[in-house]
């Protein structure tokens, strides 16, 4: 006679609490990575900006003449109607991405939103870029510590 082939009940419990397990752990760790690698790509395409800023004003140009060359970012918060441009304040194309450009005392910014599209602990979470007067440039943010990148891991308001 031949026995029959197959699993038991048991065995295939004891496979699902396995699985339950590791989901316990493995989720919340891809949820963490997943809002960490987004800071770091806003990070990344708003430092791209930087240069746009310091050749306009290297050039003396005000911000409603310079081109930033900027493309929408589906992080960054965007309501449909983008800021107005200023003397001091290009169109970004984008509400929550509002570049000011400073003056001889005041420094130059940066400012992103992040949107509904970014891991629901990033959002309205600010990633800022200043440049001081002497052109040096520094980054901060008021995401969570655990998901700040090298480079934007201090605290919005905490730099001299």
């Amino acid at each position: 006679m031949k026995a029959q082939q197959g699993f038991t009940m048991i065995e295939l419990m004891i496979v699902i609490v396995i699985i339950g397990v590791l989901a316990l752990f493995a989720i919340p760790q891809f949820q963490n990575r997943t809002a960490s690698a987004q800071v770091s790509r806003v990070v990344m395409e708003t430092s791209q900006l930087r240069s746009a800023v310091d050749i306009c004003l290297l050039q003396g140009s005000d911000g409603t003449s310079c081109a930033l060359g900027w493309t929408k970012s589906n992080l960054i918060a965007d309501d449909g109607n983008p800021p107005v441009a200023s003397a001091n304040n290009p169109e970004t194309k984008q509400s929550g991405l509002v570049v000011t450009f400073g003056t001889d005392t005041n420094p130059s910014t940066i400012e992103a939103t992040l949107g509904d599209d970014a891991a629901a602990v990033l959002r309205n979470k600010k990633i800022l870029w200043e440049r001081s007067p002497e052109g040096a440039w520094s980054c901060t943010t008021d995401v969570g510590e655990e998901y700040r990148t090298k480079g934007c891991d201090e605290e919005i308001g905490s730099q001299p």
